[in-house]
């Protein structure tokens, strides 16, 4: 995929449509979301997330959350 290609992230708890921007400072096993939208109209990262505490921080499990990213033809 190449920047600016639409595409969608998916997890086990849902999915939320980006455009990809590719970024050689992160881990290659790692997803980068800056900013989502409105949970409720589905643009908000936490889409993605299960309704569990993480399991290091008592926090969001943001890294608990495997994805896979699949094009958008």
């Amino acid at each position: 995929m190449a920047d600016g290609d639409p595409a969608i992230i998916e997890s086990s708890a849902g999915n939320l449509t980006v455009r990809i921007k590719r970024n050689f400072d992160i881990q290659k096993d790692c997803v980068l979301v800056y900013k989502g939208g409105w949970l409720k109209h589905d643009q908000c990262v936490n889409v993605l997330t299960q309704d569990i505490i993480s399991e290091v921080g008592d926090g969001t499990p943001y890294y608990d959350t495997w994805v896979k990213i699949i094009p958008v033809k």
